[in-house]
C-alpha cells in the first residue's frame, strides 16, 4: 500500500487500437502518474498521440490492461531515429480498460486511509501475559445505509515467516457496495465521504493510502467460484501510509462511540456531505494547504456562509455579521470561551473579511482589522466555529479529551 509502482508495456489509443507504442507509467504516492512513450521519428504511419488525450490504454509485461485518464502533455524530446513523449495523466486505472471516467463501472469501492486503523482499534491480539502471542482477526462489519448500498469495515491480516522470525502484518479499511454498480462520481462521493468522516474525528489532514475497484463483470471462475478481479487506482491525491501513530486521547471521538449508530451517521454524513459540498469545499483547503492568513480568513468565512445558509436557510439576505453571531449561539458558552465577546469577534470578523476582499480605505476605517498574529488567532477560532458546528449537528461534540481546544495555538510569535 503506498508504494511506487511502474508498468512497461503497449499503449494505443481507444480509437485506433492498430497503431501501437511502446511506454512505461510511474507513479509515486503523493503524485501523479508519469506516462513516457517511445515511438519512431522516422515512421509516418506510427504517429505519436495528441498532446492531450482523454485515454490510453496498453498491456503491462504481465497483460493486465491499463487505463490512464485525463493525459496533458508534459515534455518530448527528437534526439533521432527514436523520439519519446512524457505526459502527466490525472488517473491510472490498473486491471481495467475503460476509455473514459464516464465509461467506469465497478460494484465495491475498497478505501484504505490513514489514521484507520487507529480510530478502530481493533488489533485483534489477546494478551494473556505470557510469551504466547494470539491473534485472531476481528470479524468483518456490515451496515446498510441506504436500499442496495452497504458500507463494511473489512480486516485483512498476513503473516510471514522466515528464518526464525515470524512476522504478522494488519489492515483495515473501508468497502462500499452497490448492487447497481457504481459510476465514477458515485464512487468518489463514497470515498470523499468516508476521508471527510475520518477528518472530523481527528481533526487532521487525511488522505487514501489506496483505493481499489471489484466489478463483477471482471472476475476470474476458481472452482466454480467468481472472483472479481483487483482493480487499482493510482493518482496524485493518493500518499503513502503515515508513519506517526494516533492515539484514543488524538480523536474527537472514535468508532467505538458510534459503532452503534455507524449505518445511519454514513448515511447522513453522505447527505450532509452533498448537500454542503460548498461549505466543505471552501474549509477544505484550510487544512489540506498552507494559506496565507489572509485567504485562510476568507476561505473560512465563505465556509460558514455556505454553512450557515445551508442549515438555517434564511429566507432573506442575511449579513455575515448576523450569521457569525447565530452560529456562536448555537453554542454561546463554549465559543465565548474560545473567542470572548461574541458580538465583537463577529464585528471584527465582517470588517476584516471585508477589507482582505476589496482592500478599500472605507472598510479600514471602521477600524476592527486583525493584522498579524491577531488575524493568525481570529482564522484559529473560525476554524474551531466550523468544526463545532458541523460536529454538533451529528452529536459528535463530546470531545472527552478536548482535542478541539488542543489544535488551538495558545501564542503567536511574530518574527
Amino acid at each position: 500500500m503506498g508504494t511506487a509502482k511502474k508498468f512497461k508495456g503497449y499503449w494505443w489509443l481507444p480509437a485506433n487500437p492498430e497503431c501501437h507504442w511502446f511506454g512505461n507509467v510511474r507513479w509515486r504516492p503523493g503524485e501523479s502518474p508519469k506516462f513516457k512513450l517511445y515511438y519512431r521519428t522516422v515512421d509516418e504511419a506510427i504517429s505519436p498521440p495528441r498532446l492531450q488525450a482523454e485515454s490510453i490504454l496498453g498491456l503491462d509485461e504481465g497483460g493486465t490492461p491499463v487505463s490512464l485518464l485525463r493525459l496533458g502533455f508534459s515534455k518530448g524530446s527528437r534526439p533521432g531515429l527514436l523520439s519519446q513523449r512524457e505526459y502527466i495523466a490525472g488517473h491510472c486505472l490498473h486491471g481495467i480498460h475503460v476509455a473514459s471516467r464516464d465509461e467506469f463501472r465497478a460494484h465495491r469501492v475498497n478505501l484504505w486511509a490513514q489514521y484507520l486503523s487507529a480510530w478502530v482499534r481493533e488489533e485483534g491480539f489477546v494478551d494473556e501475559r505470557s510469551f504466547e502471542i494470539k491473534y485472531e482477526s476481528p470479524p468483518d462489519r456490515s451496515f446498510e445505509i441506504t436500499n442496495g448500498v452497504t458500507i463494511h469495515l473489512c480486516h485483512k491480516a498476513q503473516s510471514f515467516a522466515r528464518n526464525q522470525q515470524r512476522k504478522l502484518s494488519y489492515q483495515i479499511f473501508f468497502s462500499a457496495e452497490k448492487k447497481q454498480p457504481f459510476n465514477w462520481r458515485q464512487a468518489f462521493r463514497y470515498i470523499d465521504g468516508l476521508v471527510s468522516l475520518l477528518h472530523f474525528a481527528c481533526l487532521r489532514r487525511v488522505r487514501p493510502t489506496a483505493i481499489t475497484f471489484e466489478h463483477l463483470d471482471h472476475a476470474s471462475v476458481i472452482a466454480d467460484v467468481r472472483i472479481p478481479d483487483k482493480i487499482e487506482l493510482f493518482s496524485g491525491a493518493i500518499k503513502s501510509v503515515e508513519q506517526k501513530q494516533l492515539h484514543e486521547h488524538d480523536f474527537v471521538f472514535m468508532f467505538g462511540d458510534v459503532e452503534t449508530r455507524f449505518g445511519q451517521l454514513c448515511r447522513q454524513w453522505l447527505e450532509f456531505c452533498s448537500h454542503q459540498k460548498e461549505a466543505l469545499a471552501c474549509y477544505a483547503p484550510t487544512v489540506y494547504f498552507d494559506l496565507p492568513d489572509t485567504l485562510r480568513l476568507v476561505s473560512l468565512t465563505q465556509a460558514l456562509e455556505a454553512y450557515h445558509q445551508g442549515f438555517y436557510r434564511p429566507r432573506r439576505d442575511v449579513k455575515l455579521k448576523d450569521r457569525i453571531i447565530e452560529l456562536c449561539n448555537a453554542a454561546r458558552s463554549r465559543v465565548e470561551n474560545i473567542v470572548g465577546d461574541v458580538d465583537q469577534f463577529a464585528a471584527t470578523v465582517t470588517n476584516s473579511r471585508d477589507y482582505y476582499t476589496h482592500h478599500h480605505p472605507s472598510i479600514r476605517s471602521r477600524g476592527n482589522i486583525a493584522t498579524g498574529s491577531k488575524l493568525t488567532i481570529m482564522c484559529y477560532h473560525l476554524e474551531f466555529l466550523f468544526r463545532l458546528g458541523v460536529l454538533r449537528q451529528f452529536g459528535l461534540d463530546a470531545d472527552k479529551f478536548r482535542v478541539l481546544v488542543r489544535q488551538l495555538p495558545q501564542r503567536i510569535i511574530e518574527y
